[in-house]
């Protein structure tokens, strides 16, 4: 008489199991984030060609600065913390705006390249490119935000407020505070300045 089977798994057989587990998860895993990141390198490149037809220029040839490195942060842009917050805190604060005032000399100026500068005139075009960058992380928007989508020289509301903050903010600096004063003094990542 033989004895009947049982089906009891073994030790053995739920080691083999988990291990086989664990290496096929692991391998999927490192096969699923190499395959991700090369979609999203190759999404960034299209972004980038995609770029309305009226969009200021953000390749190092067109402005005179040099190319963006591949993980860089956008001018302006406070440094990246683990930290999450609605509002950055003051230590994230970005750098100061370049001068708002004129600069003689050679090289091209920002109403030569750019349409429909009024108070930024006389600026090299890579300084218009970084103040717009520390006005959107100042305020926590985006170009949208002041530009009408797809037409950045067409009017809107909103880039004449911008358009006077930049006055009042150069009277202060020029007046007062000597260039301490930018859109994080008082916008602190919101687009209204919140109260006390």
């Amino acid at each position: 008489m033989t004895r009947p089977t049982t089906s009891r798994l073994k030790f053995k057989d739920i080691t083999y199991g988990l291990l086989g587990f664990v290496v096929g998860f692991s391998l999927s895993f490192i096969a699923t984030n190499a395959i991700q990141r090369e979609t999203v390198l190759s999404r960034g490149a299209a972004t980038t060609a995609q770029l309305p037809p009226d969009h200021p220029p953000i390749d190092g040839e067109s402005t005179g600065a040099s190319a963006p490195e591949e993980n860089a942060l956008p001018p302006g842009h406070p440094p990246l913390s683990e930290a999450s917050s609605s509002r950055p805190p003051a230590s994230m604060a970005p750098p100061p705006l370049p001068s708002l005032e004129p600069r003689p000399g050679p090289g091209p100026k920002a109403e030569t390249v750019f349409e429909d500068i009024q108070v930024l005139k006389g600026l090299p075009p890579k300084d218009v490119q970084r103040i717009m960058g520390i006005i959107t992380v100042s305020l926590g928007v985006d170009c949208n935000y002041c530009h009408v989508p797809g037409s950045f020289a067409s009017p809107h509301p909103k880039k004449e407020t911008a358009r006077k903050m930049l006055q009042m903010v150069r009277e202060l600096n020029e007046k007062f505070l000597g260039g301490k004063v930018n859109c994080y003094t008082c916008h602190r990542g919101s687009p209204k300045p919140p109260t006390p």
